[in-house]
Order: C-alpha cells, then sequence, then structure tokens
C-alpha cells in the first residue's frame, strides 16, 4: 500500500493518549498548528475494519488537506 504525503492544518497531536499508549489527534485553537503525515486511499471494506479497530475511544470526520483533497481522520470522542 502507497501513502502520499500531505498536511492537515488546524489539528495537533495531543500529549493525552487513549488508554495511555495510542495517539490521539484534536482540533487546535491555535489556526497555525498542523499534523504532517501519509494519505492511504482505503476500499469500503477497509473502513470496516478500521472503524472497528478503532472503536468507540475515536470518532472519523472528514477534514480537507492543504493539498485540497478530501480525507477521513479519527479524533478523540
Amino acid at each position: 500500500m502507497v501513502g502520499i504525503q500531505d498536511v492537515l492544518n488546524g489539528y495537533y497531536i495531543s500529549l493525552e493518549k487513549i488508554m495511555g499508549r495510542y495517539l490521539v489527534i484534536e482540533k487546535a485553537i491555535n489556526k497555525e498548528s498542523k499534523i504532517e503525515g501519509i494519505v492511504y486511499e482505503l476500499q469500503d471494506n477497509e473502513f470496516l475494519k478500521v472503524d472497528l479497530y478503532e472503536g468507540e475511544a475515536y470518532k472519523k470526520i472528514k477534514v480537507v488537506l492543504k493539498s485540497g483533497k478530501s480525507a477521513w481522520v479519527y479524533v478523540k470522542a
């Protein structure tokens, strides 16, 4: 699976972790905040697996990346 680099503006990686170990992103007050990362394209059946894996601690939201592309990200529920 090949991913493409992109940037999510207006969010940050929280110091708080889910169950003490899993990273979580949150909307930032500081508009300069950003997260650089990799975007992967998933099929519907793969999304179902990811949704199950992430569980109730996260919620999936649609965002617009720096490139202008839409993406789904998991944030703290």
